[in-house]
């Protein structure tokens, strides 16, 4: 559980159930993080006017890329709070006549930003190459000098130790794990084949056409301003890098993976927002384009959100976050409340799909009088990532699905149904656990089995499995190798 989920899970103790869960994911990161990029926007066009403020913020709270992770129960919207803070204050002056305060203060968020979620490590990172270019870019080449460009490397290389010496202090064995971890590799599960296509048709299916274009139009209008140019220049510069770094480890973009491109999206929808409030329209014109933005933004959202399947045409996203609805929250109830009754050590859950996984039976638990949270096991399901499934070893219970559920590709999660088979024919490992009377039946046909542990798993049991999956994976024969008895 990291920082954020902590100090969510405190609010949530304000009040029960998933509700207040969703306001407190809302309340400190989607309200914020939409005001902070209009904000940007605000400062970046020179004026100020409290009316345009609020169109664009409330433009932006429109925005189904910022609430789909957050209405899925993902905090990772805390962090675009933290990216435009670091865009408010590394612009709040001339990239070259930063103070050493301010310097500090941008490292301290990067760090920040790279504690909230791993793989806003892209974002941080493309940040520091895309403020460069910005300023080369940004500046005409009559008042480019060659001092106020070592001051600008210089500046930017203080941010950069202040983020790195942070991070050791604060989070060593996380930064040690990173750089020695090839997440290429561990990751090599999330593949874009799993969808039926690439990067670029996952970002247009998610965010639509008609959004991106004017995401585009309005970070253009940024770069045609002379006082805004580095804004644009950085946010379209920094996206890209972000991008290609994030699909170099995995070309499976998550929900909460398109933060990534956020504070470049409602940057630029403010944007377009703002210019056309500029412009030297008649009040007519400059009104209906901006109706057609909100109109834009909330037909998007109506498309991705809505319960049916709405014909939206090709400008629209294809992408569809329906409200999330489980037929079957009685049986997961009496499931968890049987499990309750067993006063279980430690349970491992041998599943891993939207119907049923370890991390369901965690979050089920919450808010009700169940004291079995603690002793779910957190279950090895990424070969590649997780390794051999150790958690098993030590498990006097183990929930069982069938058929084996899956989250992605079946040869992809072995640690998963190798360690189901063997549980459900008795064999290797299942020689140790018996099946206990009754069964939990779930949504789209799944029935759950419970089984206790009546004897330690066999020496002989556990390196036949761990065998098996070397052979799949001989390559990473360390990462299989069982625990030492």
């Amino acid at each position: 559980m990291t920082a954020w989920h902590s100090i969510l899970y405190c609010y949530e103790k304000f009040g029960p159930g998933r509700l207040s869960y969703i306001l407190a994911i809302t309340n400190m990161g989607v309200l914020p993080s939409a005001a902070l990029m209009a904000l940007v926007v605000e400062r970046a066009s020179g004026g100020r006017s409290w009316a345009r403020f609020l169109l664009c913020t409330a433009a932006l709270l429109g925005l189904h890329v910022l609430w789909a992770p957050a209405l899925r129960g993902l905090p990772d919207v805390v962090g675009l709070v933290v990216a435009c803070a670091v865009l408010l204050l590394y612009f709040s002056d001339s990239p070259q006549k930063h103070s050493p305060i301010k310097l500090a203060g941008i490292g301290f968020l990067l760090c920040l930003l790279i504690l909230t979620r791993r793989y806003y490590l892209f974002w941080a990172v493309s940040f520091f190459p895309a403020a460069i270019l910005a300023f080369l870019l940004g500046t005409p080449r009559a008042d480019l000098r060659r001092t106020e460009v070592f001051a600008v490397l210089r500046n930017l290389a203080i941010a950069a130790t202040v983020c790195g010496a942070m991070l050791l202090a604060l989070a060593a064995p996380l930064m040690l794990r990173i750089a020695t971890t090839d997440y290429s590799a561990a990751y090599a599960a999330y593949r874009s084949d799993l969808v039926g296509t690439n990067v670029t048709g996952q970002i247009v299916d998610h965010f639509g056409i008609a959004l991106l274009a004017l995401c585009a139009g309005g970070l253009g209008w940024l770069v045609t301003r002379r006082d805004a140019r580095g804004l644009g220049i950085l946010l379209i510069v920094q996206t890209m890098l972000a991008v290609g770094l994030f699909a170099r480890v995995q070309t499976l973009f998550g929900v909460q993976h398109y933060y990534l491109l956020v504070p470049a999206a409602g940057v630029g929808i403010a944007s377009a927002i703002t210019a056309l409030w500029n412009a030297k329209w008649r009040l007519g014109w400059r009104a209906g384009g901006m109706v057609a933005i909100l109109a834009v933004v909330l037909l998007s959202s109506l498309a991705v959100f809505s319960p049916s399947n709405l014909a939206a045409g090709p400008l629209m996203p294809r992408t569809r976050y329906a409200p999330l609805v489980r037929p079957d929250l009685r049986e997961l109830q009496r499931l968890l409340a049987t499990l309750a009754a067993l006063k279980p050590a430690r349970i491992y859950v041998a599943a891993s799909s939207q119907i049923l996984n370890w991390s369901i039976l965690q979050n089920g638990c919450r808010g009700t009088q169940l004291d079995i949270c603690s002793h779910v096991a957190v279950t090895q399901d990424i070969d590649m990532r997780d390794g051999f499934p150790r958690a098993v070893l030590d498990a006097d219970y183990v929930v069982l699905a069938t058929p084996t559920q899956y989250h992605v590709r079946p040869q992809d999660q072995l640690v998963v149904g190798l360690v189901a088979r063997d549980i459900r024919e008795g064999r290797g490992i299942g020689t140790s656990f018996k099946r206990l009377p009754g069964a939990f039946h779930l949504a789209q046909g799944v029935e759950v089995a419970v089984y206790r542990r009546v004897a330690p798993p066999r020496s002989d049991a556990v390196r036949a499995l761990s065998e098996e999956l070397i052979r799949s994976y001989p390559q990473a024969k360390a990462l299989f190798e069982p625990p030492a008895p």
